[in-house]
């Protein structure tokens, strides 16, 4: 299982990664799971919105992403 600050590195990238892509690099590793706090800023809304959660890869193509806050919510991609 791969750690939050590999998960990081993989993320600092120069230009926009498709789906694909990025679900091709996790293939690559054993596992991920990392937590994550998001921040939107939207030019309609004077404050920002955020949330947080975690996230989980599960080889070969399975990405989870689960929010905790301010909202519960689940986000399951299958890439077969």
């Amino acid at each position: 299982m791969l750690c939050c600050s590999a998960f990081a590195s993989l993320l600092l990238l120069a230009a926009p990664v498709s789906l694909d892509s990025l679900m091709a690099q996790f293939r690559a590793l054993p596992g991920l799971q990392a937590k994550f706090h998001e921040v939107k800023k939207l030019t309609l809304l004077k404050a920002p919105l955020t949330s947080e959660g975690s996230i989980h890869f599960a080889p070969p193509s399975t990405l989870v992403r689960r929010t905790t806050g301010p909202a519960e919510s689940t986000l399951v991609v299958d890439a077969h």
